[in-house]
């Protein structure tokens, strides 16, 4: 591993020391029961693609306005929702980052359109699994303004509280309706070992696995993969 790499993990750590915790990584970085980062970390799913997209939206809840150190860039409560996206085969299919204000509302269609997940992938799979990690952004040294990047090469591997996330999932239906459900994305305790899996695999896959940036809006229903509207 890149010795920037080895570096950059190591801010992983630093919520949890922040909280009065052993200076050793513990074995989650994220403690549910201890913390407010219990939803700095979050899973869901898509399924069925083969027969309508899924979405995701994704907002901020406000939980890291005020609250982050006067050298933070992260002064207006702004976090990055740094999406991870696994096909069944255990191999990441793409990852990108959105930067996610206070009280805004952004998506990502999982399939169909310019702005999906898998948009730069050749062979879509019909359904995979998706994570969320919430991180203070960094600054672009020539605007000075937030920036985000899942590979953490440019952002920091601080993680923040605040993020807020749910997922669409089409069904068959005895029908010929598809049903649609949504759920909310599951908090789940980080582990050092998978925050060092996401960054690698991110990194892994270069600008040709980039999906494209979230929508500044929300993605209420999906679309239909055999004609493409909405319904």
């Amino acid at each position: 591993m890149k010795a920037s790499a080895i570096a950059n993990l190591a801010l992983w750590v630093a919520p949890t020391l922040l909280l009065g915790q052993s200076a050793s990584p513990p074995t989650n970085l994220i403690n549910p029961a201890g913390s407010n980062l219990e939803d700095a970390y979050q899973v869901n799913y898509a399924a069925n693609l083969n027969i309508a997209d899924g979405v995701v939206n994704v907002t901020n809840a406000g939980g890291s306005a005020g609250a982050t150190a006067p050298t933070s860039s992260n002064t207006a409560g702004d976090i990055c929702a740094n999406v991870y996206v696994y096909q069944p085969n255990e191999q990441l299919a793409a990852c990108c980052s959105c930067l996610t204000t206070p009280n805004g509302l952004y998506a990502w269609p999982v399939i169909f359109g310019p702005s999906a997940l898998l948009t730069n992938v050749a062979n879509k799979p019909n359904s995979v699994v998706i994570k969320l990690v919430a991180t203070s952004p960094g600054t672009d040294a020539a605007t000075g303004n937030p920036v985000c990047d899942a590979t953490f090469q440019t952002a920091p591997l601080s993680l923040v509280p605040g993020l807020a996330a749910w997922g669409t999932h089409p069904h068959r239906t005895p029908t010929s309706a598809i049903g649609i459900t949504e759920t909310v994305f599951d908090k789940r305790g980080l582990s050092l070992g998978e925050a060092m899996k996401l960054q690698n695999d991110c990194n892994g896959l270069g600008t040709a696995g980039q999906c494209p940036t979230c929508l500044n809006m929300g993605l209420a229903r999906p679309t239909v993969a055999a004609s493409g509207p909405s319904f």
